[in-house]
């Protein structure tokens, strides 16, 4: 494995493992991270912001190339936290402050398991007193915490990697097991072998000694809390009666994926032979145990620990999967290592599922034959509107208009369970009249509070790879990656006459909306909210996007009459009088005639506005662009695809392409064919009015006092 894919496994590992939301994988290719990755500087720190993490909560990475620890280390490590913390503070608002910072996650790369002790004695609750009423008076935040996690960064040597110490007439070998696994030149089937014996336990903390978390590079349980207490229980056995261990634990296992596993030796078992430095072998079950052992015998002197390091014993048993280059082994080691691993803790969102209120919302949806339902974690399927509780919770929370945390708050956070009620913290979400509610009442309630979440999760499900098409730069291209919810939540908000609090008569449908025209839509939102917030780049970076007060003030601004709003009654075909927008400078159609323009040679004035021209080709070319430019995004679609005289195609060269003129339409590069007569010319543009549904009485093409052409 590559360094830099082993720190991006490890980073994601315990993302996934503190239930930390991360959406965005662009940081995977961060120079920062490199950075990160190849520094020789004793100490460097980076932070999720920096690399680019679009995380829920704030994450600081801290590589130490030091093997040794020092009060001097330590205070200066305490330094960089506090500068980076404030430098951070300085950048974002108040409201975000109190989301991110609480808690702050250190992520400590270390070379030894004795710099990790350390560390980790120095970074508890109990030695950071100082630290935190410094962060609280720079920040403004009460609630810090701090949630250290330790990754043992270590090169892997060249050198043989062995268990010794064993003793090979107590080992039990387990009957073969056929595994459809098969290798192409002689079609034969491998097998899984089994091994179980006794070794000492510190012998396998040598052994995490030596690689250091790669160890656990198929069971990493990097980042979880120890909220049972396992870790003091094991040093407690350790401590007390270690020759009562083995009774005590359930033991190590390790998964080989070697094409040939030798156990030729009487005394020692090879897992790495000499000049390879691939690892193949990873203990998939048995992490904290071997972590929380280094952390005991580690701090015993040295004397101390040879003397105990033979005492305390614990079971291993080894699974040889042969021939692990086949997909089916592959599988297989996969397929194993989660069996092994259901003990790890339960996800919030599983949790959340067993709920009365996800049962009974179900029921409902069942029996209302609604066109979805919501399943667990992982068996989520959008082409049978099958979605998790996650994204039914964050669709409804932006539909609530409060779309910042549907984007920024953790799932653990929007799942959250009162414990001595049982029902759901997010009495928005999760209403909690739903639970005592008649069969009737839930109809009223499903119909008043969750009639667009369908649509609200289509929609999120189309809009996922939309940004990352677009041609926006800036401002637009920031609210376009950040401002889904946003976009989503306004949408919703708009359909429904400009009201998030009741969504009885809400009946709109995402079905047959095409991604082109989303697209469209989702940029024509980007422009309008830039230009309704007066909004730079600054002000559209992620943490922007994570609370709802710039989504307030987007609520405050007029929307009737934008072409946004015209767009979106158009698109999804809400009946609405849309008038014309006289903020953009725009005047009503029915004043063109009486507008008193000057005689300046001929002029195409649309929607009121005067626009010179040289010829009627000059006026079709204008003409046509300006239709385009203010049609809805369905309509627009259609012309493009239906009028012979319009191509995305720059290549066209005959008919009306002989001449064409390239123009841009909606942020994209169109051509108009323009080899044809005026009489032509005057056709289609009455046909393209037609199709772009053009209100009449909207284009006027004069030459001086006389009218050549009107619709």
């Amino acid at each position: 494995m590559k360094k830099l894919d082993k720190y991006i496994n490890y980073i994601e590992t315990v993302l996934i493992n503190k239930n930390i939301d991360n959406e965005d994988t662009e940081w995977k290719q961060s120079a920062e991270l490199t950075r990160l990755l190849n520094t020789s500087e004793s100490l460097y720190s980076t932070d999720s912001l920096s690399l680019g993490i679009d995380a829920s909560e704030l994450l600081l990475l801290i590589k130490i190339n030091s093997d040794t620890v020092s009060e001097n280390l330590i205070a200066n490590i305490k330094k960089e936290i506090e500068a980076k913390i404030k430098n951070l503070a300085s950048r974002i608002n108040d409201d975000l402050k109190k989301d991110l910072f609480k808690p702050i996650n250190l992520l400590f790369f270390v070379s030894t398991i004795q710099l990790r002790l350390s560390l980790k004695n120095s970074f508890s609750s109990k030695n950071l007193t100082e630290l935190i009423k410094k962060i609280r008076t720079d920040t403004g935040v009460k609630n810090v915490k701090f949630n250290p996690v330790f990754y043992l960064d270590k090169d892997i040597s060249t050198d043989e990697i062995k268990l010794p110490n064993i003793r090979r007439y107590e080992m039990v070998t387990l009957p073969p097991f056929d595994v459809d696994i098969e290798v192409p030149k002689n079609n034969k089937k491998s097998t899984l072998k089994g091994y179980v014996f006794t070794a000492n336990l510190f012998d396998l903390v040598s052994l995490y000694n030596t690689i250091g978390d790669q160890l656990f590079k198929k069971n990493v349980r990097l980042g979880i809390d120890d909220k049972l207490d396992v870790d003091k229980s094991i040093k407690e056995t350790l401590t007390d009666k270690p020759e009562a261990f083995w009774f005590r634990n359930n033991g190590i296992t390790i998964l080989v994926e070697e094409a040939e596993m030798k156990l030729d030796r009487v005394g020692e078992i090879v897992l790495k032979e000499a000049e390879n430095n691939e690892l193949k072998f990873s203990v998939i079950n048995g992490a904290q145990t071997i972590t929380a052992a280094s952390e005991y015998y580690y701090s015993l002197s040295d004397k101390e620990r040879t003397d105990k390091s033979s005492v305390a014993k614990v079971i291993v048993k080894i699974i040889h999967i042969k021939d692990n280059d086949s997909e089916s082994a592959r599988k297989e080691a996969k397929n194993i290592s989660i069996s092994l691993n259901r003990q790890k803790p339960i996800k919030a969102e599983d949790i959340a599922f067993t709920n009365e209120f996800v049962e009974t919302m179900n029921d409902y949806l069942e029996s209302s034959q609604a066109e979805y339902t919501l399943v667990r974690r992982g068996e989520e399927t959008s082409s049978n509107r099958a979605y998790s509780l996650i994204n039914f919770a964050k669709a409804r929370k932006a539909c609530s208009g409060d779309p910042g945390p549907a984007r920024s708050n953790a799932t653990a956070t929007l799942l959250k369970i009162n414990t001595e009620t049982s029902h759901f913290h997010d009495k928005e979400i999760f209403r909690p009249e739903w639970y005592s509610a008649t069969e009737t009442e839930k109809k009223e309630y499903y119909s008043r509070f969750y009639s667009p979440i369908l649509f609200a999760m289509d929609m999120a499900t189309s809009c996922q790879s939309i940004a990352k098409k677009t041609k926006l730069e800036g401002a637009e291209a920031n609210v376009m990656k950040n401002g889904m919810w946003y976009f989503i939540a306004y949408v919703v908000y708009l359909l429904n006459d400009g009201d998030d609090s009741d969504y009885s008569h809400f009946t709109y449908s995402f079905d047959k909306i095409s991604p082109e025209a989303l697209k469209l839509l989702f940029e024509n939102f980007a422009d309008f909210y830039c230009k309704k917030l007066k909004a730079t780049e600054s002000d559209t970076i992620s943490n922007a996007f994570k609370t709802s007060n710039n989504y307030r003030k987007l609520k405050e601004c007029r929307y009737k009459g934008t072409s946004f709003y015209q767009n979106v009654c158009d698109l999804f075909d809400k009946k609405e009088a849309v008038s014309y927008d006289e903020t953009m400078g725009m005047a009503s159609p029915s004043s063109i005639r009486r507008s008193p323009y000057p005689n300046t040679g001929m002029q195409v004035i649309y929607n009121g506005i005067p626009h010179n021209v040289s010829n009627k080709t000059e006026a079709f070319v204008y003409t046509v662009q300006q239709c385009l430019e203010n049609a809805s995004i369905d309509r627009y679609l259609i012309a493009m695809e239906t009028l012979p005289f319009l191509s995305r195609n720059d290549s066209l060269d005959s008919g009306n392409f002989r001449q064409k003129a390239p123009v841009t339409v909606k942020r994209e590069t169109i051509y108009i064919g323009k080899h044809s007569n005026s009489a032509e010319k005057l056709k289609q543009v009455t046909r393209l009015c037609d199709v772009l549904h053009i209100k009449p009485q909207t284009i006027l093409w004069r030459n001086d006092d006389s009218i050549i052409f009107e619709y």
